[in-house]
């Protein structure tokens, strides 16, 4: 399996290529990025060779998937050229930063009769997410009511790059970073959100008007669940991991705490479940199997659907683009009929 890089503006990057090294039959056939020094750089360390234009590597790397890392507002175009050439795509979040391109990439990956396309929402591979996940489906808490998110990351600021602080490119933090929780909740709960609203605002930043370091977002999902997503770009710089990221959910007969380690590829976190019938007990984590990388190049070998359905990126997507515009119109938003 011939595999091309899209664009390397993320560090996820070189957890995909760590695992490139260890699965058998896939050779990284090139980079493709816009910045020379960035491409060259890349190609350098990883010694595969550099593509100046997105053409040129489809034309001459043949690629049969991408993994696209690119700057957050050219995902979703390059997704869909992929597609539209039959080349499957698994895409870093957030895939796209308007209803506009959700569109486009959504009508791409329906139309591909071969091509496969997901998102990197990794954590459904994260072990005490998983284990959340377990806790639910064995009704240990009952039914969820509520579901509650907590999702802070370092700013790194003299790393960022300028069009990570202006909105068009980077889209905004709810789009950035609420997508992996509004995915966490919609993967353990099984229902879909029908209207949100939300806020964001930026007080670390003030050279950078239209960058936002917080925000947090409210919802209403079928059944009359009910929830909360916090994020932000304000975990201090001297703690140990890029975030403190949490879960508490809610049910009818009890309550899960979910604390991770932050960072894709770690092991580590805990789970502390309580019930009617027994208090607080810490439980022992899931151990996945595998990761999403290999999963996904699993479907494209085998021709299985992706591990991730197109129904839960593309709902996850609408969802903080939505509230996104109910941060700026300061008003509820209903979500399309998910019947």
């Amino acid at each position: 399996m011939r595999l091309a890089l899209a664009g390397v503006r993320h560090f996820h990057v070189h957890h995909l290529l760590d695992c490139v090294k260890h699965s058998e039959g896939v050779e990284l056939v090139g980079i493709f990025d816009r910045d020379e020094h960035v491409r060259n750089t890349f190609a350098n360390q990883y010694q595969t060779l550099g593509y100046s234009s997105l053409e040129e590597m489809f034309e001459v790397g043949k690629p049969d998937v991408i993994a696209c890392f690119d700057i957050h507002s050219k995902r979703a175009e390059v997704s869909t050229q992929a597609l539209a050439r039959g080349i499957s795509v698994l895409c870093d979040k957030p895939p796209v930063t308007s209803l506009g391109e959700l569109e486009a990439l959504k009508n791409a990956a329906l139309a591909s009769q071969a091509a496969k396309f997901t998102v990197l929402l990794s954590e459904r591979y994260n072990p005490p997410v998983m284990t959340l996940k377990r806790i639910i489906d064995q009704g240990c808490i009952g039914e969820i009511v509520n579901f509650a998110a907590f999702r802070p990351h370092k700013l790194n600021k003299p790393d960022r790059e300028a069009w990570f602080f202006r909105r068009k490119e980077h889209g905004g933090i709810l789009v950035d970073l609420a997508i992996h929780d509004i995915d966490v909740f919609q993967w353990i709960a099984g229902k879909k959100i029908t209207e949100v609203a939300a806020q964001a605002g930026n007080l670390s930043c003030p050279e950078h008007p239209e960058f936002e370091d917080h925000g947090q977002l409210i919802f209403r999902a079928e059944g009359n669940v009910t929830g909360l997503v916090k994020v932000d770009w304000l975990t201090p710089a001297a703690f140990p991991t890029h975030g403190d990221c949490r879960y508490f959910v809610t049910g009818t007969r009890g309550t899960v705490e979910v604390k991770t380690e932050g960072d894709i590829g770690t092991l580590g976190g805990t789970v502390t479940v309580c019930t009617d019938s027994r208090p607080p007990y810490t439980v022992s984590l899931e151990v996945p199997e595998t990761d999403l990388y290999s999963d996904f190049f699993a479907t494209i070998a085998k021709d299985l659907p992706p591990p991730i359905s197109l129904a839960d990126v593309f709902h996850a997507a609408e969802v903080v683009l939505k509230a996104r515009d109910a941060a700026d119109s300061r008003r509820v938003i209903a979500l399309a009929d998910q019947n």
